[in-house]
């Protein structure tokens, strides 16, 4: 859920004039609801594309661009339609063709100390800090990786006319190292959850407030991620 994404549709075809002119128009759809899919500033998220076959049948490649970064947990299926001039002769509009579908998945955490199983913790030597990592739409039987890493979270000075903010610095044990971790798994089905510990000298965190980011990657590349600064879930 970038906010810069590039579907491609590969559309194969059937009985088209060889030399001839024909335009192919696109728009992506929200499969849970059946609606065209609309971006920021509320229009259709299309694409059109101009081609003239060599050959009766064959293939050609449409491309959506679009920020998709508030698509996280969509099913997006595309729709297209043939157009001779300006006549209509073909379309495809299965908005169940999981041919013509791709899913973002999303995540959301709640991190909790082992100990207290509550979001407060004991600035001791040896902290576990357990978050529990809500997934959907992963591909069932596929290994995934989750990753995380810690961040403090504390106060710094505003610029004179803003309001205060927070700042950010990475979470860091007793010996100076980021705390980090994570844990691999296979999705049995596509939405579940799985848990990620993360283990570290916490005796220098007292007065302290850490927040848990997550990733979750499959083969080097992330498909998800969770990364709310306020969010008290992760906190």
């Amino acid at each position: 859920t970038d906010d810069a994404v590039t579907l491609v549709d590969t559309v194969s075809y059937t009985g088209l004039k060889k030399g001839k002119t024909y335009t192919l128009k696109g728009k992506l759809m929200n499969q849970k609801t059946g609606e065209a899919l609309l971006d920021a500033d509320g229009k259709e998220i299309t694409s059109e594309k101009k081609f003239t076959p060599k050959t009766a049948e064959g293939s050609t490649e449409v491309e959506f661009d679009f920020d998709a970064s508030k698509l996280a947990g969509c099913d997006v299926t595309v729709f297209e339609y043939c157009y001779l001039d300006d006549t209509l002769i073909t379309s495809h509009e299965d908005i169940n063709d999981q041919d013509q579908t791709v899913h973002f998945p999303s995540i959301g955490t709640t991190a909790k100390d082992s100990t207290t199983d509550t979001n407060i913790s004991k600035a001791d030597g040896k902290i576990s800090i357990v978050d529990t990592v809500k997934y959907t739409n992963l591909k069932v039987g596929k290994k995934y990786k989750v990753t995380g890493n810690g961040l403090v979270k504390k106060p710094v000075e505003p610029t004179p006319g803003e309001k205060h903010a927070d700042g950010l610095s990475d979470v860091k044990d007793a010996d100076g190292n980021e705390v980090t971790a994570e844990t691999t798994f296979v999705a049995k089905e596509s939405n579940g959850s799985v848990k990620v510990t993360f283990t570290f000298d916490g005796s220098k965190l007292a007065g302290k407030t850490v927040v848990a980011f997550e990733e979750i990657h499959q083969n080097g590349k992330l498909y998800a991620s969770h990364a709310d600064i306020n969010d008290e879930g992760q906190t």
